[in-house]
C-alpha cells in the first residue's frame, strides 16, 4: 500500500499540485524500506520530493509541516500516522480507503476525505487546506489518546 501511495504522490499528485499553484512546496516522506523489491522507491526523484528515510523522531517532521497527505487506497485498519498527524494539529487530506476506521465526528474539518484515486480533487483539497488552522474537538483526544486506548484494552483484558 505505501509503495503504491508513494508512486502516486510522485507521478500524479505532485504534478497536479504544480498545475494548480505557483506556491513553493516540498513533499517530504519518511519511513523505511524493509524489503528488497521496494528499494527502487529510494531512487525515485522529483524536484519537489524528498525521501528522508527512517527518522528517529517523526514528531519533528510533523511539527515542521503544513499538511499531511495520505493517498492510500489499499490496506486496512486505522492508519496510526494519520491519527498522529491530526494530534499535531495538521490538516490531513486522505483518500477514503486511507481514512477507514477514523471517526469523522471527532475530526471536525481537519480531516478531508477524497474519493479514492481522484488526484485532481486531492490536489485541490491540499491547496485549499494548506493553512487550515481549525482546532480538533476535545472528542478527538478523548477517543484517540493512548491513555484512553490502553485503559480500555486493560479493562477488556481484566474482564476475560
Amino acid at each position: 500500500p505505501n509503495a503504491h501511495a508513494l508512486r502516486h504522490i510522485i507521478i500524479d499528485i505532485i504534478p497536479e499540485l504544480e498545475k494548480k499553484t505557483d506556491a513553493p512546496f516540498i513533499v517530504l516522506v519518511t519511513g523505511r524500506v524493509i524489503y528488497r523489491e521496494y528499494e527502487y522507491l529510494k531512487k525515485m526523484k522529483h524536484p519537489r520530493y524528498i525521501y528522508a528515510g527512517f527518522v528517529e523522531d517523526v514528531d519533528t517532521y510533523f511539527t515542521g509541516s503544513n499538511i499531511f497527505i495520505n493517498p492510500l487506497i489499499y490496506g486496512g485498519g486505522v492508519k496510526v500516522k494519520l491519527v498522529e498527524a491530526l494530534s499535531f494539529g495538521l490538516p490531513v487530506i486522505s483518500y477514503a480507503s486511507g481514512a477507514h476506521g477514523v471517526d469523522l465526528d471527532t475530526t471536525a474539518s481537519k480531516l478531508v476525505i477524497i474519493k479514492d484515486s481522484d488526484k485532481k480533487a486531492f490536489a485541490e483539497a491540499v491547496i485549499s487546506n494548506w493553512d487550515n488552522k481549525n482546532k480538533l474537538p476535545p472528542e478527538f483526544f478523548s477517543s484517540y489518546s493512548w491513555t484512553v486506548i490502553s485503559g480500555a484494552v486493560s479493562q477488556r483484558i481484566s474482564q476475560l
